[in-house]
């Protein structure tokens, strides 16, 4: 009889529980409608609502007409992108929406070990929709003691909701998205298009 008791006891201790503690919110379902909406902008608007950092290559281009009915931000993200032809890839927590797959270049990043270590120290955050290519690296060089040169190709844009990630890693995907190859050279970084150096992005 008394494990009929403790039986009981218990079930109603589970309802109890379950009446008291609220449910887990799931993540943020969409539901928008978006006609002829710039790319650029959708992406950024909805990496914002999915509180998600987020670049989107300057070769990303067209407009949306589409409505999102109860769909995941990262499903509207992949879907949106891949019915433009592009690709999406998370790097360290940043997604990085180009025409191709982007990673973090290895051989790159120990050369900023060993000539700018001081850059990867430093942090950068930043929150632009369709910014020349020039102007944002000038922003991002602005508090920076080092040279920047950059030759990149004319009308090259960039949308980028950025926080608090190394500087070293934001240059060197800045540079894959737009197919520029980076040098580093002592307290010089330099930013030239891939078919002046013959190499190609990774």
């Amino acid at each position: 009889m008394n494990w009929v008791r403790v039986l009981v006891f218990s079930l109603q201790v589970l309802v109890f529980s379950l009446m008291v503690v609220p449910l887990r919110a799931g993540p943020p379902l969409l539901y928008r409608v978006y006609d002829k909406a710039p790319i650029h902008t959708v992406l950024s608007e909805i990496a914002a609502l999915a509180n998600r950092d987020i670049l989107v290559s300057g070769e990303a281009s067209g407009l949306v007409t589409t409505r999102l009915s109860g769909v995941s931000c990262d499903e509207a993200l992949l879907g949106i992108a891949a019915a433009h032809g592009l690709v999406v890839s998370d790097v360290s927590g940043l997604l990085i929406v180009a025409p191709f797959k982007c990673a973090v270049d290895a051989d790159l990043q120990r050369r900023f070990t060993v000539l700018a270590s001081d850059l990867l120290e430093r942090k950068v955050s930043l929150t632009l929709t369709m910014a020349h290519l020039p102007d944002l690296l000038s922003l991002l060089a602005r508090d920076l003691d080092w040279t920047l040169i950059v030759r990149p190709m004319v009308g090259v844009r960039i949308t980028a909701r950025v926080r608090e990630k190394p500087l070293s890693s934001v240059l060197s995907l800045l540079a894959q998205v737009s197919r520029l190859a980076c040098d580093i050279r002592p307290r010089t970084v330099i930013l030239v298009p891939v078919e002046r150096t013959g190499s190609k992005p990774r």
